[in-house]
């Protein structure tokens, strides 16, 4: 298995969800600011993507994700309305 498709292993915090496919990413709405580079995870699929920009209000920011390489048009569609996690959570 590659490394950028690796699971998870240890403890997730959720983030977010994801929204919405752009021409640029993916759109997710955030539950709290995240670091831009940060890794996004979904739950038994491993990373997606890293956050790439953010915008909207600082509270509750969305977020533009780059996709990992690989992920096909049907896998990413499948991914809308999922929840974002990310490793390391309290």
């Amino acid at each position: 298995m590659r490394e950028a498709a690796r699971k998870p292993g240890g403890r997730m915090k959720r983030v977010g969800r994801l929204l919405h496919r752009t021409t640029r990413g993916l759109v997710a709405r955030l539950e709290a600011p995240q670091k831009l580079g940060e890794p996004l995870l979904v739950r038994g699929k491993g990373e997606v993507g890293r956050i790439f920009d953010l915008f909207g209000p600082v509270s509750r920011p969305y977020a533009l994700i780059r996709p990992r390489k690989g992920l096909g048009e049907e896998e990413l569609a499948s991914l809308l309305g999922k929840e974002l996690y990310v490793e390391g959570g309290r």
